[in-house]
């Protein structure tokens, strides 16, 4: 995502390594693995550094909107997480809200509207499995 100044562009690496990141638009970059020549973005190059914004931040789960980036922080042993926001300008990160229910962190899912008034998520409202006998077998 790139900030509104067009100054940054935000992103997160993969599933298996949270965490959001920003690299500049606009000069020579060396993020990404070298995997970025000049681009379409802006003059992105393999060059710049990459900088950790914001720990913990899981790929489907992050979303911007006008008033900056939102995700759920998952909480390790419990369900549900808070929703974080981050302010683009400032750089401080406050608590939006919590979701007590189960989210299912490998099924992502969370959108934020562009005024950031309304999120949309995955929730897991319960678990449900049946256990089935067939006879004979052959």
């Amino acid at each position: 995502m790139e900030s509104a100044d067009g100054n940054w562009l935000y992103f997160v690496k993969s599933p298996d390594q949270p965490g959001l990141w920003r690299i500049p638009i606009g000069r020579p970059s060396r993020a990404l693995g070298g995997l970025l020549q000049a681009s379409h973005l802006g003059g992105l190059r393999a060059g710049d550094e990459e900088t950790l914004v914001a720990d913990g931040v899981r790929a489907g789960f992050w979303a911007a909107a006008d008033p900056g980036i939102y995700w759920v922080q998952f909480t390790p042993g419990r369900a549900g997480g808070e929703i974080r926001l981050l302010d683009i300008r400032s750089s401080q990160v406050t608590v939006a809200g919590r979701i007590e229910k189960t989210i299912l962190p490998d099924v992502p899912g969370f959108s934020v509207t562009r005024d950031g008034r309304w999120v949309l998520y995955c929730q897991a409202d319960q678990f449900d499995a049946d256990l089935i006998l067939l006879e004979p077998i052959r």
